[in-house]
């Protein structure tokens, strides 16, 4: 059996319209592993899609049925890493304070001793709007986080869910590998100013 296929956020509220859509469908049914789709749909009530929408939209799109019927569907919810992502933190220092939530058992970073939360931002990148912003553990299961060690990892947005996705990996300690084609979202500009509290 071939690495497990990863695909974030490939769904009707915002996939419609991109360009790799068809070819991204063929690539999950004739690919030899696992497939998980990751979205955000009506666990969290985020979006106005519910599972069936998405795989309705999938099959649409030339998803096969016999793909369809394999595919593990994972309701990741939105925005668990945002706040902090949004207001300019350090890429490493996210991934830095999530290892010690999970140390330390704390699925908010709230939760932590704000001397200890500060040691794990590390260096001079502490704002003080971190000890009130939470960074979130739990939103996908340990376990599933896990069977994803070695997967390909595709979908959107770059900078927004995918992102997201991609630093919980990191926090893992979990290896993947971006299928770039079937990555979706501007590539943004390389230093872009970040917004402050």
């Amino acid at each position: 059996m071939g690495r497990m296929l990863v695909v974030c956020d490939v769904q009707p509220a915002y996939a419609e319209g991109w360009d790799r859509l068809d070819d991204l469908m063929a690539l999950t049914s004739g690919h030899d592993g696992p497939v998980t789709m990751l979205v955000n749909a009506e666990e969290h009530q985020l979006t106005s899609d519910m599972v069936g929408d998405c795989m309705a939209f999938w099959s649409g799109h030339g998803m096969s049925g016999a793909a369809l019927d394999a595919l593990r569907v994972v309701d990741k919810g939105y925005a668990w890493l945002r706040g902090w992502m949004d207001n300019g933190a350090d890429e490493d220092a996210i991934v830095r304070v999530l290892r010690r939530m999970r140390a330390d058992g704390a699925w908010d970073s709230r939760d932590l001793d704000p001397e200890v939360l500060r040691e794990a931002v590390g260096g001079d990148g502490w704002r003080d709007w971190m000890e009130d912003e939470p960074l979130a553990l739990g939103w996908i299961d340990e376990a599933t986080v896990r069977s994803m060690d070695g997967c390909l990892l595709c979908g959107g947005h770059r900078e927004e869910c995918l992102r997201e996705v991609e630093l919980l990996l990191r926090a893992y300690g979990v290896r993947y590998e971006l299928l770039e084609e079937f990555v979706y979202g501007e590539i943004p500009d390389p230093a872009p100013a970040p917004v402050r509290r």
